[in-house]
């Protein structure tokens, strides 16, 4: 299993369990590219996890997290 990462992703993301925004070494560089490619009132997730390094998922566009804490879910500023 990979080290703790932050990942961020769109609210729709939470219905495939995916984090789409991308992969980062720290929570505010997760939250700030979370703010970045959302618009204000939209809501967007962060969470702190582990993900499988299991062969299998070498060549897949989805890898599962084997341990996850920290979970948020961020709205971007006021709705406009």
């Amino acid at each position: 299993m990979t080290g703790w990462e932050w990942w961020a992703g769109y609210d729709e993301d939470q219905a495939e369990g995916t984090y789409s925004i991308g992969t980062f070494g720290t929570r505010e560089e997760a939250i700030v590219a979370g703010l970045r490619e959302t618009k204000p009132g939209e809501t967007f997730h962060i969470v702190e996890a582990r993900s499988s390094t299991d062969m299998r998922y070498e060549e897949s566009d989805f890898v599962p997290f084997v341990r996850a804490r920290g979970h948020e879910a961020i709205v971007n500023g006021p709705a406009a």
